[in-house]
């Protein structure tokens, strides 16, 4: 099986896909999601993603397209909540900060690789995520906006939280975005994730092998050497065929 790599070297197999994907073809403006070390409060933009049955997630990284300030991005904390039985984010069932490879500071779409050294697999359900770059206020110029992506009636809207109330809104708890984004109700989000239980290699749309060069397979290596086997035989043929005219004219 072939493997890549990726920016936080990452050993990811040819079964590592975009499992979900959500607006991430139709981005609209963006919506505050950060954490800010100057009122030590939190603000939270999450979105729901659904582990469909009889699968095993073994999540590799979460991608968010979003928008930024000045301030460059170098380290994002990423949460996953549980689901409630109001369908809300419940408990936290993961949390990490990740400092992002110097490549990426200024880069306003996060690509967050999860620490391989802290496994994160999920079983059938409904979870959150919410990624929140950790930077100063600085007089705005340390701010980051989550994209979001258009949403009908029938949509679960993405829910925000000022945990600290920070800007004095007084949603201090879970609101739904429907609130202040009616039409724009969902974040633009891909979770790339193993399936334990699939190894169906990717394809199409799904395939995130483009992070990195393919290793040639041991059957792929077989096809390499006997193509070149043929055609080193065919040249040493040919070169036979040369002399033999040569003998023959001269």
């Amino acid at each position: 099986r072939s493997s890549i790599t990726d920016l936080n070297n990452r050993i990811l197999s040819d079964t590592t896909c975009s499992l979900y994907e959500q607006g991430m073809d139709a981005v609209e403006g963006g919506f505050t999601s950060q954490f800010f070390p100057v009122f030590n409060g939190r603000v939270y933009a999450a979105d729901d993603f659904v582990v469909p049955a009889d699968a095993q997630w073994d999540v590799v990284q979460i991608i968010a397209p979003g928008t930024k300030n000045e301030d460059a991005i170098r380290e994002v904390a990423i949460t996953f909540f549980d689901n409630s039985a109001d369908n809300l984010p419940n408990k936290i069932i993961y949390e990490d900060t990740i400092t992002r490879p110097v490549a990426d500071h200024e880069d306003a779409n996060l690509m967050i690789t999860l620490d391989p050294s802290r496994p994160l697999e999920l079983s059938p359900g409904t979870y959150w995520v919410s990624l929140t770059p950790v930077l100063r206020f600085n007089g705005r110029r340390g701010r980051w906006f989550h994209a979001r992506t258009p949403c009908s009636s029938d949509d679960e809207p993405f829910y925000w939280r000022d945990v600290s109330n920070i800007f004095g809104t007084g949603r201090t708890q879970w609101t739904p975005a429907t609130e202040f984004s009616p039409t724009n109700c969902k974040l633009a989000f891909s979770v790339i994730a193993n399936d334990l239980n699939d190894v169906t290699p990717c394809f199409g749309a799904n395939d995130v092998s483009d992070r990195g060069p393919s290793i040639p397979t041991i059957g792929e290596w077989g096809i390499i050497i006997l193509a070149l086997s043929l055609i080193i035989m065919t040249m040493i043929a040919y070169k036979m065929i040369e002399e033999d005219r040569s003998s023959v004219t001269s």
